[in-house]
C-alpha cells in the first residue's frame, strides 16, 4: 500500500499565521500535525512508501520536514509548481500527481489523507475493515449535533454501510455523517480518477470526486472512534492544542487522560465490531483483497 498525503493548500482562512508556514507543519502537542498523521498511518504494516504533494511556496519546508523525520518508509515530497492561492490546481489534481509519483503496482491499494486533519488514533484497524469489506472505504465521523452548513463533506449510507451519496460541503446538510479526509482506495479507483479528470471534473476537493465515484463502484464507510480535528481555522487549531496538550501530557497520545493507546485500540475494535453487527456483516470473516 502507498500512502498519499495532500498538503498543497494555502490555508488562507488562517492568515497571517499560515501565510509563511504550511498548516500541516503547525505544531500540536509538541509536534507537527503531519507527524501525528504519518505516525498513525504507519501502523498499517503494508504501507511501504509515502508521497506528499505540496505547492511551490512550501516545498522547501516539507523537504526539511521529510529529511528530519525517522520514518520506517521513504517519504517523497513533490510539488505542483503553484506559488499563490489563486493559482492552485485543486486537491484532486494534486492527488493524481502524487499517485503518479508513487508508482503503485497494478493491484496495490492507496491510503489518501488530507494533511491538515489531525487524528489521535491508529489506522491499522480501519485498514483491516477496508480489507474485510473488499471495497474502497471512506472514513467518517457521526457528529453529535446537526452538521454545520458548508463545512464538511456529507455522507449518506444504506443499510449495509455502502455510501449512496456524497456531497461536498452542502449548504443544506441532511446527514450527520461527516467525511474525515481519510480514504482507502482500491486499485479500481485509479483509472476512474483519470477518467474523472479527463472529463474536466471539479478538482477543488476530493469530495467532488467521491460524489462522482460512489455512483460507479461500491464505496463503504466506517466510523472513527477516536479524536479527530478538522484544523480549518484558528479556533479549531486552539481546540486541537487544548485537547492534545504538550508532548509529555497524556492527551498528546490522542487517548483520553488515564487511557493508554492500547485501551484506545480496544475501544476502536469494539466500535468496529458493533458497526459490523449492526450491518449484519458478522465479526469473524477473514480479509479479502479489495477489488
Amino acid at each position: 500500500m502507498k500512502l498519499i498525503l495532500l498538503a498543497a493548500g494555502f490555508a488562507t482562512r488562517m492568515y497571517p499565521l499560515t501565510r509563511d508556514r504550511a498548516k500541516p507543519l503547525l505544531e500540536v502537542g509538541g509536534e507537527a500535525i503531519l507527524d501525528h498523521i504519518v505516525r498513525r498511518a504507519l501502523t498499517i504494516e503494508t504501507i511501504d512508501a509515502a508521497v506528499l504533494v505540496t505547492n511551490g511556496r512550501f516545498r522547501a519546508d516539507f523537504d526539511r520536514w521529510a529529511a528530519s523525520g525517522e520514518w520506517r518508509v521513504p517519504v517523497t515530497v513533490i510539488d505542483d509548481g503553484v506559488l499563490e492561492a489563486d493559482e492552485r490546481l485543486g486537491a484532486v489534481a494534486d492527488m493524481q500527481l502524487a499517485i503518479e509519483a508513487a508508482c503503485p503496482a497494478e493491484d496495490e491499494p492507496l491510503l489518501v489523507m488530507a494533511g491538515d486533519n489531525l487524528i489521535g488514533f491508529d489506522l491499522s484497524l480501519l485498514d483491516e475493515e477496508f480489507r474485510r469489506r473488499g471495497h474502497s472505504l471512506v472514513v467518517m465521523r457521526e457528529l453529535d449535533g446537526p452538521m454545520p452548513p458548508s463545512h464538511f463533506g456529507e455522507i449518506t449510507t444504506d443499510g449495509e454501510g455502502i455510501v449512496t451519496a456524497f456531497r461536498e460541503k452542502p449548504a443544506d446538510p441532511r446527514s450527520p455523517l461527516a467525511s474525515t479526509g481519510i480514504y482507502f482506495f482500491a486499485p479500481a479507483v485509479r483509472p476512474l480518477l483519470r477518467e474523472y479528470l479527463e472529463a474536466d471534473g471539479e478538482g477543488d476537493a476530493p469530495g467532488h470526486f467521491l460524489s462522482w465515484l460512489v455512483h460507479r463502484i461500491p464505496v463503504a464507510a466506517a466510523p472513527i472512534p477516536g479524536p479527530w480535528f478538522d484544523v480549518g481555522s484558528l479556533a479549531t487549531l486552539a481546540e486541537a492544542r487544548a485537547a492534545f496538550g504538550d508532548a509529555d501530557d497524556p492527551a498528546a497520545s490522542g487517548a483520553p487522560e488515564g487511557q493508554s493507546d492500547g485501551d484506545a485500540h480496544e475501544v476502536m475494535k469494539a466500535a468496529l465490531r458493533l458497526l459490523r453487527r449492526n450491518l449484519g456483516l458478522g465479526d469473524s470473516s477473514g480479509p479479502r483483497p479489495p477489488e
